[in-house]
């Protein structure tokens, strides 16, 4: 959250999502590796 007050780039929803998955991306079995493009847009 101290990287979005910062930052402030999209919602805080979406810029914990977008944190959350590429932080478990690696351990997800069977799921596309790549954030989803309308996380990526909210970040923006």
């Amino acid at each position: 959250m101290l990287d979005w007050s910062v930052y402030r780039k999209g919602s805080l929803a979406a810029w914990i999502r977008h944190s959350l998955e590429s932080l478990l991306a690696p351990y997800r079995l069977g799921k596309s590796r790549k954030v989803r493009a309308s996380a990526k847009r909210a970040i923006r």
